[in-house]
């Protein structure tokens, strides 16, 4: 890295440092300095009442510096740093005065590497200096200046000029269901809830800003923050927001959360939806901007607005009659907030929120996030409803490595749609007329046909399908499953020859429907053809090729679009169910 540091330490400063015992950094007047923010000293004792006076550590040129960040502006820089995340810092007077996160280079996993150069996405960089950057639990984030013996292929990394930065690096994620933003439809309501599902975990304060008073950054970024997917991809069952060690906990015992980017809370899930919605560009922390507010209050502060209405009508025992509710609407309780995605035809109700999953696979601690639950009002914790059944697929089948973590949700009817004193809680509901449109005939849907038509699940009607062929049942699960589809709506091919990335593209389907682990990924450029793959099929051959299933027919040839031989497939399948399915 150039060197940049302008070391101007004069004795009185040096005396200053010294009685303090905290290192502070020297700069000129204005300086300009690229360095990786690791996140406030003393977290987890520092209080929020402290926030003008809180040192920022940051990693630059082979040291830890310690600098105050300037407050001007409502916190604009605090608001945008991240810990774990490189910036181009611009200092005055020893103080951080602007951070602007600079584009890498590139980035991605390593395919070659030597002496003074790496290969990442089939480009060559040269690099004079390598660090590490290790950033996997809470308080914990370091760099380290590291050899390029350390650059291995298979490793990933973030390069800026001549400098490697060996780090995690999200695998690229799409979400089975995302919105149209700024579509002020009932439809893009739900599809935009639907969108953070099984990558968003909770964080407390998540998606308010530093102040914790209104939204943060990421709460105004139209489609998913890559901070939210970094975070969850980091993460594993063992994930707890509020773990005993202060240390490893993203809860602010010390009454501030310096993770606020990494995840959302109930409300600020909620606001990032409704910002989704209603604004088409990602917008900036102000006192007008963004949608992140009290979760007991917010149904009746949307009513307020002149979204739609406020209801607290009850059955009797302080809970909403489960027949008023309505695809979209918002219920707010005492100290969380969740949307209603529809109504079952047993009087279920399928929901979607962010709240710490007390079903954590394993354990039964809190750990959890955005995630698709079931409300149950005949017998409040019973199971045996429509809903229950009808979250336990969805989150199994499009989100299998969540779905490996925690246990479907099921809450509490009775504490879910209960009432507070506090006026503005209740159940929200939207005026379909002036501010959302229901040109889909949402309102009028149950929730087995919303998640249907959200998720693209469509009856297969294959015209060369034959009711009566020995093959039909067959095809029209798999279709409906996701597992195969036609060439078209109409046209399946039951005669056609099987190629070897189709077969890879079924099982990996497949895999993700029963909710094995699909997570290994191999390298598919030691393969000659590589780049006859289809696109459609890469993720499958990835993984099928790490886990033996597909292997190449020899001279570094892959054959994707070769025939598969039955052989082939007793092989595939055999390897299959030993491998994958044990």
């Amino acid at each position: 890295m150039k060197k940049i540091f302008k070391r101007l330490f004069a004795s009185a400063l040096i005396a200053v440092c010294v009685l303090t015992a905290i290192p502070v950094y020297a700069a000129a007047q204005t300086e300009e300095v690229r360095a990786v923010y690791l996140g406030v000293l003393d977290y987890g004792t520092e209080t929020s009442a402290n926030k003008d006076n809180f040192i920022h550590r940051f990693y630059a040129d082979g040291e830890e510096i310690r600098l105050p960040v300037s407050s001007e502006g409502d916190y604009a820089v605090q608001n945008g740093l991240q810990e774990g995340y490189l910036y181009d810092l611009t200092l005055k007077n020893s103080e951080v005065i602007s951070a602007v996160s600079p584009k890498a280079d590139g980035e991605g996993k390593i395919t070659a590497a030597g002496e003074n150069h790496v290969t990442v996405g089939g480009k060559a960089f040269s690099f004079t200096e390598v660090y590490e950057i290790s950033n996997q639990s809470a308080g914990a984030a370091q760099v380290f200046r590291v050899s390029a013996e350390d650059l291995k292929a298979g490793e990933t990394v973030r390069i800026y000029g001549e400098t490697v930065y060996l780090t995690f690096v999200a695998e690229p994620y799409r979400a089975p269901v995302s919105g149209t933003p700024g579509l002020k439809t009932l439809k893009n309501l739900l599809a935009t809830a639907l969108e953070p599902v099984g990558t968003t975990l909770y964080v407390y304060g998540g998606s308010w800003d530093w102040q914790d008073s209104r939204s943060a950054n990421q709460a105004m970024t139209i489609g998913l923050p890559q901070s939210w997917i970094d975070f969850f991809q980091q993460q594993d069952v063992d994930y707890d927001f509020k773990a005993e060690d202060e240390e490893h906990s993203y809860y602010p015992f010390g009454g501030w959360n310096q993770y606020y980017y990494a995840g959302a809370d109930c409300s600020g899930y909620m606001g990032w939806t409704l910002y989704n919605v209603m604004h088409t560009a990602d917008g900036t922390v102000s006192e007008e901007d963004g949608y992140v507010m009290g979760s007991t209050s917010m149904a009746g502060t949307l009513a307020s607005k002149g979204w739609g209405s406020l209801s607290r009508n009850d059955r009797g025992d302080g809970a909403v009659m489960s027949g008023e509710f309505r695809p979209g609407d918002i219920f707010s309780l005492g100290g969380h907030v969740w949307m209603c995605v529809g109504v079952c035809d047993d009087g279920s109700i399928v929901f979607v929120h962010s709240n710490p999953s007390p079903n954590r696979k394993g354990s039964g601690q809190g750990g959890g996030g955005v995630q698709l639950s079931a409300l149950n009002p005949q017998n409040d914790t019973d199971t045996d409803c429509e809903a229950y059944e009808l979250v336990q697929r969805y989150m199994a089948e499009y989100y299998p490595e969540w779905n490996s973590r925690y246990e479907a949700g099921l809450r509490s009817y009775l504490q879910y749609a209960a009432f507070t004193d506090n006026e503005k809680s209740g159940r929200f509901s939207w005026d379909l007329h002036a501010v959302l449109t229901d040109p889909d005939g949402y309102a009028d849907l149950g929730a087995e046909e919303i998640l249907a038509d959200l998720f693209g699940e469509k009856d297969a009607e294959f015209s060369d399908v034959a009711e009566d062929a020995w093959y039909a049942d067959a095809v029209d699960w798999a279709a409906e499953h996701g597992i195969v589809e036609g060439y078209s709506d109409t046209a399946f091919g039951p005669n056609d020859p099987i190629t070897r990335e189709q077969m890879a593209a079924m099982l990996y389907r497949y895999a993700q429907y029963k909710g094995y682990d699909v997570s290994a990924k191999a390298d598919l450029n030691k393969f000659t053809d590589a780049d006859e793959i289809s696109n459609y099929a890469l993720e499958a051959l990835q993984w099928a090729n790490a886990e033996g299933l597909i292997n190449g027919k020899g001279d570094g040839v892959l054959d994707p679009k070769g025939q598969a031989t039955r052989a082939e497939a007793a092989a595939i399948l055999t390897r299959f169910n030993e491998v994958v399915a044990e």
